[in-house]
């Protein structure tokens, strides 16, 4: 773990990959080191744009590493199944990403701060496929690994947050992508030449700005009297006890609180919550 700590701490984006190749040249060809030059060399190949490259580097230190290091056979199963989403190939994202996620399960990898991005990258491909729950609790696993990473190449860094911020996306979890946006640009800032990586902040920033723009119409639409009742949903009330303390009846809360679903585009009371809460409309419940 001492080794792949420091591969990944040295530099810039270029002179990692210039250091990794360099590095794989003077090494016999089945020494166990080479299956982290491989992860390095394909990391770097796709974060500066070939895609090729890092397919061809990455798909080789998956084979050297599947007996030998189980921690760098997942993180290159994790960056070809980043390999995979940039080409719009989910499916294949989400076999390549299981299989790295096992791996962190196997063998107890999860506490280990380079584990960072197998487990960001398991937590994007759950959220994408609606498996909400664990893709929070990967989420969070992959925060606190990152709290253990010191002295690591900003690329990499910056990777795992942008990762982490387009699943807080994906979550509908605005504040925690702008947080993770904020950081891993300042990152990016420090190896420019990673077009795949500027592309992927780009991106990221824009969807974070379309979804503000469209939480804010959304607040909008609604009325004083919806809002009003929207602050009584989390509560246990009945819509008759609601109207009981708003003082109308039990058929306009029912009126108002099915406009607000539909606002929402949700079909249930625990829906309508849980979206206000994303969307920060929800203060304490009135008593």
């Amino acid at each position: 773990m001492a080794a792949l700590h420091a591969a990944l701490g040295r530099g810039g984006l270029v002179r990692t990959a210039e250091e990794a190749e360099h590095a794989a040249a003077l090494l016999e060809p089945g020494s166990p080191c080479q299956a982290l030059c491989g992860l390095i060399r394909g990391m770097t190949a796709h974060l500066l744009g070939d895609a090729e490259r890092a397919r061809e580097c990455l798909e080789d230190g998956a084979r050297r590493a599947a007996v030998s290091s189980p921690h760098v056979h997942a993180l290159c199963l994790a960056q070809l199944a980043l390999l995979a989403i940039d080409a719009g190939d989910w499916e294949t994202a989400a076999q390549l990403s299981s299989r790295a996620r096992s791996q962190v399960t196997r063998y107890g990898l999860a506490g280990y701060p380079t584990s960072a991005l197998s487990l960001s990258v398991a937590a994007l491909v759950r959220a994408h496929r609606g498996r909400v729950d664990e893709a929070r609790s990967d989420a969070d696993a992959a925060g606190a690994a990152l709290e253990g990473l010191t002295d690591v190449a900003a690329f990499y860094e910056a990777e795992v947050r942008v990762v982490l911020a387009r699943t807080a996306l994906k979550l509908s979890e605005l504040n925690t992508a702008r947080a993770q946006l904020a950081v891993a640009t300042r990152l990016g800032e420090r190896c420019s030449d990673a077009v795949i990586l500027q592309r992927w902040l780009r991106e990221a920033g824009a969807e974070a700005d379309v979804f503000a723009d469209t939480a804010g119409r959304l607040t909008a639409s609604l009325t004083t009297a919806e809002l009003k009742i929207l602050q009584y949903l989390p509560t246990h009330l009945t819509f008759r006890e609601i109207g009981d303390r708003t003082f109308v009846s039990a058929n306009t809360v029912k009126t108002q609180a099915n406009a607000i679903y539909r606002k929402f585009a949700v079909r249930s009371r625990s829906e309508a919550v849980a979206h206000a809460r994303v969307l920060g409309l929800l203060a304490d419940a009135p008593g």
